[in-house]
């Protein structure tokens, strides 16, 4: 190992440390807005979409659903209220 990727190589193992770290420390609060979510409509928990990143390269984004499965029409914005979301997404979009 060089000395120019020891500093690399240190931050890349702090940011996976802090990674796994905060995964623990939230998981007990992401499994229970997963279940506020599969108890409030039917549908899957999460919402993947691809998108492109730096470069071009497509990434593939997951996020918790606050939007109805069912909800059909134009993708644009709405307002929180609008029927096409779910019954709370308040505290989940912001």
């Amino acid at each position: 190992m060089s000395a120019a990727s020891f500093p690399e190589a240190t931050k890349r193992a702090f940011d996976i440390a802090s990674a796994v770290l905060g995964l623990a420390l939230l998981a007990p609060l992401f499994l229970v807005v997963a279940a506020w979510i599969k108890l409030d409509s039917p549908g899957p928990v999460f919402f993947r979409q691809e998108r492109i990143g730096r470069g071009g390269t497509p990434f593939r984004i997951h996020k918790f659903r606050t939007m109805r499965i069912e909800a059909a029409g134009p993708a644009l914005t709405v307002g929180a209220r609008h029927p096409c979301f779910c019954r709370r997404p308040q505290q989940l979009r912001r």
